[in-house]
């Protein structure tokens, strides 16, 4: 690091920092910077490589083409900030501290993350993505979600999203991903690996949940179009206000599909061992078509306008404190059955 460069982090001038990073990039390679205070740090068009940073309090940074490639960032505080085209490759985003008392994390609160994208084995542990600014947009993919500190705060909070990417991805158990995200077009979570996650409060136009493996998640929110599709070993619950919820093509181990809320039309197909539930929401139309070896049909204090069940070989169908309008029932094999009323047509 040149010395020109020592001065302007130890005198805290962000300004100057900014423009000497901005000139020679490989200037700051290798370096460890800790306990600096740069608000307004300005950057474009260029690569930070191999930077350790701790408890840097980086509030209010303008970054717009810019990549972190093989960086640990501990602690620092990206807060108010404006991100345009960022990536974080191979990274380390962490929080200084093991508990909730001392606990300090790296946070990007209140900013603005236009195609922001996590990749090629970073990792987030305890990431703070709150109040995120109209206009963001995230990739994460090819990661790890971590929890650091036993109960920790969730991941998104009470953030604006116009789409949300999560792939190839592993959520480890204890992770909230969301307690608020407004606005978003598209949410999807493909091709990854979810254990014990909460995805709640989420506003999305369409969501699509496909080819997981052995994940446990329950979302919650107001969707207008619900795909959940060839997803193996994993169980999906979905709770929320919803106009069309496809499901098809999951299926093996304890796999299952809940749907809870006010949802206008369910169809579920092609799934091979399921477990089905329905439950506490009223629904209008509701089809399971084509489903082998399903391990149970449930339906628990739900009121369905049309039920449609057809050509299904299932071990139990039952149903508890449940109003069913109309029932069509055809070409199915159940080894114990307690629909209640039916019509068969």
């Amino acid at each position: 690091m040149s010395k020109e460069l020592k001065n302007a982090l130890n005198n805290e001038d962000a300004q100057v920092v900014s423009q000497l990073v901005q000139n020679d990039p490989d200037d700051i390679s290798g370096a460890s910077l800790k306990n600096y205070t740069l608000r307004g740090l300005e950057l474009h068009d260029l690569t930070i490589t191999n930077v350790d940073m701790y408890n840097l309090d980086l509030q209010g940074a303008k970054l717009t083409n810019v990549t972190f490639e093989d960086c640990t960032l501990t602690g620092v505080d990206f807060s108010s900030s404006e991100f345009h085209n960022v990536r974080f490759m191979d990274t380390t985003l962490e929080p200084i501290g093991t508990t909730r008392y001392d606990v300090k994390e790296t946070t990007f609160k209140n900013s603005l993350l236009d195609k922001v994208g996590f990749g090629d084995g970073s990792k987030l542990l305890d990431v703070l993505l709150h109040s995120l600014a109209k206009g963001s947009s995230l990739a994460i993919v090819d990661c790890t979600i971590e929890v650091v500190v036993e109960g920790h705060s969730y991941v998104f909070y009470d953030s604006y999203l116009e789409n949300l990417l999560i792939d190839r991805t592993n959520v480890e158990e204890g992770v909230a991903l969301s307690l608020a995200i407004f606005g978003a077009e598209n949410v999807i979570i493909k091709n990854s690996s979810l254990t014990n996650v909460d995805f709640y409060g989420v506003q999305a136009k369409n969501l699509l949940i496909q080819n997981n493996q052995d994940t446990l998640l329950r979302v919650g929110g107001e969707f207008e179009n619900v795909k959940i599709v060839e997803n193996n070993d994993s169980r999906i619950v979905l709770n929320g206000a919803i106009t069309t919820v496809y499901a098809s093509d999951n299926g093996g181990g304890n796999s299952g599909v809940s749907l809870r809320g006010d949802i206008s039309k369910v169809l579920v197909k092609d799934g091979s061992g399921l477990g089905v539930s329905f439950a506490r929401g009223v629904m209008k139309t509701v089809e399971v078509f084509n489903c082998d070896n399903m391990r149970y049909l449930e339906l628990k204090s739900v009121v369905i306008d049309e039920l449609k069940l057809i050509t299904l070989d299932a071990e139990e169908i039952n149903s508890t404190e449940t109003v069913i309008k109309k029932i069509i029932y055809r070409k199915c094999s159940v080894e114990r059955e307690q629909l209640g009323r039916k019509d068969y047509n």
